[in-house]
């Protein structure tokens, strides 16, 4: 059963093509390993789409507080899992988009999430 990402109770148009999990590092600690935070960085990347025909409602979501949020848990995919909601700390980040050669749009979003 494929997850299906929504932010505040609305589903990401297009659906992410991949969701990548990553560890906030809060500082060393005396024997040279990170201490880790509470919150967790989410990369939400948008399948690759062509310049003018895309229909995205990725904006709506740019750069806020937001009140929740369902992704695949850490360590699973899009397509594994039944999603997860999370409703404590989660923010939005602004939203990155790259003109690739051939008129194609690369999208994505970084979300933090406490965990």
């Amino acid at each position: 059963m494929a997850v299906t990402v929504a932010i505040n109770g609305t589903t990401l148009i297009p659906q992410p093509r991949s969701v990548e999990w990553i560890p906030i590092s809060v500082g060393g600690k005396l024997d040279v390993t990170d201490a880790v935070g509470a919150y967790r960085s989410v990369n939400l990347t948008a399948p690759p789409a062509a310049g003018g025909t895309a229909t995205f409602n990725w904006s709506t979501f740019d750069n806020l507080v937001l009140t929740s949020i369902v992704l695949p848990a850490e360590g699973e995919t899009m397509s594994s899992g039944s999603g997860t909601t999370y409703n404590s700390g989660v923010i939005s980040k602004p939203i990155s988009i790259n003109d690739a050669p051939g008129d194609v749009l690369q999208t994505s979003m970084r979300v933090l999430v406490i965990v």
